[in-house]
């Protein structure tokens, strides 16, 4: 094999490696990720009184702080996986 080719499937596997590290750190950084809910509604593509009635039903789940509605992003994703 040529050295040429070598070098340049090297860097080529490097970019990828790096790539591949960028999108777990992005990924993590989603996961500690809180959405309010305007956010949520934009991102679930519903209404508020929507969201409020998946929240009672136990469908999604969410967490109260300083007296407002949080949303996981990462359990906004579970949620629409599960839709899918």
């Amino acid at each position: 094999m040529d050295s040429k080719v070598l070098e340049t499937i090297i860097k080529k596997l490097s970019n990828l490696e790096k790539n591949f590290e960028i999108a777990i750190n992005k990924k993590a950084q989603l996961e500690n990720k809180y959405a309010d809910m305007t956010e949520a509604s934009h991102l679930l593509g519903l209404s508020p009184r929507t969201i409020f009635k998946l929240i009672k039903k136990g469908d999604i789940e969410c967490t109260k702080y300083n007296r407002k509605i949080r949303f996981r992003v990462s359990d906004i994703e579970k949620f629409l996986e599960k839709q899918s």
